[in-house]
């Protein structure tokens, strides 16, 4: 799921069990954390930083990050950092649903590995704010997110993964929404359904017209060529369940 970047600005740890998940808001976007946490003059790091489907990581799991001012924290904490976007009018964005729901998925991933168990916010699922006074994670969600990953930790090995790729899973979960035969064929009768939803001309044929119309419901780029960017933000929206 995260694509390993590193970070020069941590300690190694050995037999330490993580306890709980450290939550933060970045000051910037995803790149500027990753320029940010690689420059050993900075002294600061996270586990993990998250923008909509995008994961990085920049020290194992089981080691100690420069990421919550306290020692405790760092020891038994694993930490990550969200894109909320640049300062717009002095104030931050919120983190975007699709930050969220793939921060949910790397919550639960980890709780899976740690033995973390249901994610409660205040018991193994904290903001930055409650270690060190500080106003992060800012917008970001916690409840939120930690509703949407005890799902996945529920569900098991049926979740989608967001990885772009339009396999028979993702047809046949997107065919359960539109309430036709979860096959995994995307042939016609699925895109007639598919059309119906969208409000397009229904012919049963994958064309621009209905390709842009998917996009824009799943918040793709409207280029009418579905891609991996297209599908990727289909599955995240396909987990919501709010297809």
């Amino acid at each position: 799921m995260a694509v390993w970047l590193g970070s020069p600005n941590y300690h190694t740890q050995h037999d330490i069990k993580k306890r709980f998940i450290v939550m933060h808001w970045m000051a910037g976007t995803l790149d500027s954390t990753d320029a940010r946490f690689r420059q050993r003059a900075s002294q600061v790091s996270a586990h993990y930083g998250v923008e909509d489907t995008r994961v990085h990581q920049y020290v194992a799991e089981k080691d100690y990050a420069f990421a919550n001012g306290d020692t405790y924290a760092n020891k038994y904490g694993i930490s990550i950092e969200h894109s909320g976007g640049d300062l717009v009018g002095g104030k931050r964005r919120k983190p975007s649903p699709l930050t969220h729901e793939t921060s949910a998925r790397l919550c639960a991933d980890i709780s899976k590995r740690w033995g973390l168990g249901q994610l409660v916010v205040g018991e193994n699922l904290y903001p930055h704010k409650h270690f060190r006074a500080t106003q992060c994670p800012g917008s970001l969600d916690l409840r939120l997110i930690a509703n949407r990953a005890n799902t996945f930790l529920e569900a098991g090995p049926g979740v989608l993964e967001v990885d772009g790729v339009l396999g028979s899973r993702t047809i046949a979960t997107l065919q359960r929404e539109l309430g036709v035969t979860a096959d995994g064929d995307l042939g016609p009768l699925t895109i007639r359904a598919l059309q119906r939803v969208l409000g397009v001309p229904v012919d049963g044929l994958l064309g621009p017209v209905t390709t842009k119309a998917l996009q824009a419901r799943v918040g793709a780029t409207p280029d009418g060529t579905w891609g991996a960017e297209t599908t990727r933000r289909l599955q995240a929206r396909l987990n919501t369940g709010r297809f």
